[in-house]
């Protein structure tokens, strides 16, 4: 079954606009599940979620539909790094879809199971656009 990767970030609220290295420093890869598979899968699709943290607070923001173009970890810290670039931002709250999230989903990264995370997004009355759906489609 497809798997969908949700990255999570504080650090500015237009952080997921831009193709960039994605670093989770002081995290471990080892957190994420099938993180060799998942390596495997790349370039895959993915969600980029604004979160709330300390005096930051950009949950307010819609979240960006993401390209994962590949993942890596420093084999020193285990600290993952995620490689990725926007599709297009959605119409929804990223306060919203992690609401609607399992808690398992609402870390700093994680992956879900397309079927789920699409009724999800169907629930928030959010369309995924068409070059993201061709991602998961493969």
């Amino acid at each position: 079954m497809k798997k969908i990767l949700i990255l999570g970030t504080s650090w500015e609220p237009n952080y997921w606009i831009s193709e960039k290295e994605a670093p989770y420093e002081g995290l471990k890869y080892s957190d994420l599940p099938d993180w060799d598979d998942l390596t495997k899968k790349c370039p895959m699709a993915g969600i980029g979620i604004y979160k709330k943290h300390k005096e930051k607070d950009y949950s307010l923001t819609q979240f960006m539909y993401l390209t994962v173009k590949a993942m890596q970890y420093n084999p020193e810290t285990g600290a993952p790094y995620f490689w990725v670039s926007p599709v297009k931002r959605s119409r929804v709250t990223c306060s919203r879809l992690e609401r609607a999230l399992p808690e398992e989903n609402q870390g700093w990264f994680s992956a879900i199971e397309e079927p789920l995370l699409t009724e999800i997004l169907k629930t928030l009355g959010e369309r995924p656009p068409e070059a993201w759906l061709e991602l998961i489609r493969g």
